[in-house]
């Protein structure tokens, strides 16, 4: 409940704000053209910045609902005295 919203937002926007980086990183690596942001706006236009958000954020999801989970289930038995 709390731990899927929390992972659900954390991940949405992480996925939002890192995207345009990464795409850019991956293009970089297989030397692809227009590799940095302004290329890919210029010649793409803006919306191609976030060509596999969804993706990302599938692949985020679960990881954050498990590092919350665990940060409690630490916290928790860290608290027991």
């Amino acid at each position: 409940s709390k731990f899927m919203t929390s992972s659900i937002f954390a991940s949405s926007s992480a996925a939002i704000l890192s995207n345009p980086f990464d795409l850019c990183k991956t293009r970089t690596m297989n030397n692809t053209k227009n590799h940095n942001i302004t290329d890919i706006i210029r010649y793409e236009g803006f919306p191609s910045l976030f060509k596999g958000t969804l993706a990302n954020a599938n692949r985020q999801v679960p990881l954050h609902f498990i590092r919350f989970l665990m940060l409690e289930y630490i916290n928790k038995l860290s608290n027991q005295d």
